[in-house]
């Protein structure tokens, strides 16, 4: 009688194990970490299709030990190319933050910037 007990708890257990390991979405590790990035400031580069249904918001952060002042980045709607959003660094700052729409996909351009030809630091999208 007690196996019997016994097996019909592991069975519910493994029950309800299945159940929220279907229910909950899985995360993948850029969900929690940030990503780092490199763009040639040579030209104008993209981060394309980030989904405002999918995403709250975006945060780049630069490394500290470049000059970037006057650095543009700007966010636009990937459908009209409308630009929605830009910031300029000023040197005092070196992080940008942009809040989604939940009807539209974006993109992010980091403008062509004089006096470097590498940019480096990271992103981190927030659900």
């Amino acid at each position: 009688m007690t196996n019997v007990k016994s097996n019909k708890f592991v069975l519910s257990m493994l029950a309800i194990v299945l159940v929220f390991s279907f229910s909950t979405p899985i995360a993948s590790a850029d969900d929690w970490f940030p990503i780092s990035f490199t763009c040639h400031t040579t030209n104008d580069s993209y981060f394309l299709n980030l989904d405002g249904s999918k995403y709250d918001a975006i945060k780049y952060t630069f490394n500290n030990h470049q000059n970037l002042n006057g650095l543009e980045v700007s966010l636009i709607d990937s459908n009209t190319n409308e630009v929605k959003e830009t910031v300029i660094l000023d040197g005092q700052t070196n992080s940008v933050y942009f809040e989604f729409d939940k009807t539209i996909v974006y993109k992010v351009k980091i403008g062509k910037f004089d006096g470097l030809d590498l940019v480096t630091g990271t992103y981190k999208r927030y659900y």
